[in-house]
């Protein structure tokens, strides 16, 4: 009976480590699916650490629809744009990767006198989780034509 009791305390320990590490990884998947969606959460952000003036006449957030993201892009490391009609199109591309957790993604895009700048940020493991090349690469829209584009990477 003593050991019984013992052995069904060990299995609720483990089971409930199980269940507390299946809803963290729904958690972080659906943090995930959040951060791809059409309407990204992290528009609202500034990242201007007292740099950058806050006028709002000067900068201002640019909301964007991502269109493709995926671990399959371009072989090398570019990031372009290009305008389809009245839409401005970027693509982000992070190059030949090993392992599948690589990822490169638009955390903000914003408009500071007429220039569109794009805030990306790439994240690479310091442990690689398998053996898989990759090419991460994500491509959004924004509406209206900018000719003026610049690419910073958050680091």
């Amino acid at each position: 009976m003593k050991y019984s009791f013992i052995f069904l305390i060990s299995a609720v320990l483990i089971f409930s480590g199980c269940i507390e590490n299946n809803i963290t990884t729904e958690s972080n998947e659906t943090l995930f699916l959040n951060n791809t969606s059409s309407k990204n959460p992290n528009i609202g952000v500034e990242l201007n650490n007292g740099t950058e003036s806050d006028d709002s006449s000067e900068i201002e957030s640019i909301s964007f629809k991502i269109l493709e993201f995926g671990i399959y892009g371009d072989s090398y490391k570019h990031y372009e744009s290009s305008i389809i009609g009245d839409k401005t199109i970027i693509e982000v591309y992070m190059g030949k990767k090993l392992g599948s957790d690589n990822i490169i993604e638009i955390n903000l895009i914003k408009l500071k006198n007429g220039v569109l700048i794009v805030y990306i940020e790439e994240i690479t493991p310091e442990t690689i989780s398998d053996r898989a090349i990759v090419y991460p690469y994500e491509i959004v829209e924004v509406n209206g034509i900018y000719n003026n584009v610049e690419f910073k990477t958050i680091e």
